[in-house]
């Protein structure tokens, strides 16, 4: 396609440089490649990456009220009430 547009330019700006054009031939083919590549990998990821990630949201949420509650028993942060 872009063979075909470049010597489209190039005639129309230049129509004496048909000689030139006319030795370069150019073939295309369709599709020289596989419309769809099957990946292995692709598919484990689909099924095991919201496993993982629900796993890792479990532990934060498990890990988050622990710490707090060992802190409140150890009395590490002492809360301060402002009255005004």
């Amino acid at each position: 396609m872009q063979f075909a547009l470049h010597r489209a330019v190039i005639l129309t700006l230049n129509p004496a440089a048909a000689l030139s054009l006319s030795q370069y031939d150019m073939k295309m083919e369709r599709f020289p490649y596989p419309p769809y590549i099957d990946d292995a990998f692709l598919g484990v990821i689909t099924q095991q990456l919201p496993f993982f990630i629900v796993l890792s949201m479990i532990f934060i949420a498990l890990n988050i009220p622990k710490e707090v509650v060992l802190e409140k028993e150890r009395k590490l942060k002492v809360e301060v009430m402002w009255v005004v």
